[in-house]
This record gives structure tokens, sequence and C-alpha cells, in this order.
């Protein structure tokens, strides 16, 4: 069915989805929730698992106009693929001015792999999500970076009391990866056992503006 501003989809087991053609000639995405053309649904206490697209394996989130990101809460996605980007979640800025960013709170997002970068989540952009008490567990980016989380332009994003757990790719941030960020505050959060290969294997930033550390632990990353 169609997902709109005021849908709440709650309690559910979303499994072997497949995804949505974008548009004709682009991406499969939203392998198993696919929110479209601005839509900003509430997701919560759900299970989205063994979904695969090409981008955003469990879930797609495309944000149009300042409009809301979608609110996921209390979700477990996890063992989710995608041959491109955001093996987990994908979060993209289709069209005009970024709103709120895409909320998620007290979600696990765990076991999922990205072709690229991106394994937990990848945000492109200017996207700017929230997390909030997330664990990002043993997600992979194949050939890429961010195997937890890849933030591409973000704006104002913040990662808040968050977890990165022995999270592997081959690029950079085993953890995190944030590039060309704008205001991106990352505070009482905690890295440990991640791997990168070429660098930062907790934490890797690149760009226009440092990245806001705030009371974090970073244990035992290694870079390879």
């Amino acid at each position: 069915g169609t997902i709109g501003h005021d849908t709440i989809l709650q309690s559910l087991a979303i499994v072997r989805g497949t995804g949505s053609l974008l548009f004709f000639g682009g991406p499969i995405v939203g392998g198993g929730i696919a929110c479209l053309d601005g839509a900003s649904p509430t997701v919560r206490n759900c299970i989205i698992k063994d979904n695969d697209a090409q981008r955003g394996g469990g879930v797609y989130v495309g944000q149009t106009n300042s409009g809301a990101g979608a609110r996921l809460m209390r979700n477990n996605i996890r063992d989710n693929e995608a041959t491109q980007y955001g093996g987990g979640v994908y979060i993209e800025l289709v069209q005009g001015d970024a709103g709120p960013g895409a909320v998620f709170s007290r979600s696990r997002i765990s076991d999922n792999t990205a072709g690229i970068s991106g394994g937990g989540l990848y945000a492109d952009n200017s996207t700017n999500p929230q997390m909030d008490h997330c664990w990002f567990v043993l997600n992979k980016a194949t050939i890429g970076s961010g195997a937890g989380a890849y933030l591409s332009s973000p704006i104002d994003a913040r990662i808040k009391d968050s977890m990165f757990d022995r999270n592997d790719c081959p690029g950079y941030g085993g953890g995190l990866a944030i590039v060309d960020g704008v205001g991106v505050d990352v505070e009482h959060s905690t890295f440990i056992d991640n791997e990168a290969d070429l660098g930062g294997g907790g934490i890797y930033e690149y760009g226009w503006d440092p990245v806001g550390l705030g009371p974090t632990k970073i244990w035992d990353d290694l870079i390879v």
C-alpha cells in the first residue's frame, strides 16, 4: 500500500521484500519499507529483516521540500542487503531543502551488508539524521567505507547515547564515516571493536567542519 505522512507501522515483521523502482531507469530502493515522495511515517516495534534492494535494503527514506523525515522507534533492522548503499537504511534528499531529519530511537541495526558503503545506514545529500540510543552491530560495507554508518554531506546530524560495535569495512570508518559534514555532533556514544583497513577504525571524518565530540568512548577499534 501507499505510505504517507500519517502512516503508522507498528509491531510488524517485514521480511523478504525486494524494493520499489524509484524512477524509470533508477535504482531499486527500500527492500522492506520505501518512503517515497517525502512520506514520513512512524515505524515502531517492527522487525525488518532479510530484505534486499540496490539502496536501502531494509528501509529507504526520500525527503522532499523541507518535509520531516520518517520516525523509526524501537525497531530491529537486521540481515538486510543493498547491492549499492545502505544495507539497513538509506536516506536521501530527493528535492528541495532539507527539513527535520529522520529520527531513529532505541533501534538495533545489525548484520546488514552494503555492496559499496554504509552497511548499517547511509545518509546522502545533506540529510540530517537524528540517532538516539541506537545500536549498530556487525554491519559490513563490502568495498567501501562506513560499515556502521556513512553520512555524506550531513547538516546538523546528531548521534547520542549510541553504540557502534564490531562493524567492518575495507575503506575508512569502520564504525562511522562522515564526509563534508556541517554541525555534526556525536556524544555519549561508544565505539568498540570496529575495523577499517584504510583509516578510522572507530570514526573517520573528512571535510569542512570538525565533528563535535561530546563524552564518547572509543575502544579497541582497528586500522588493519
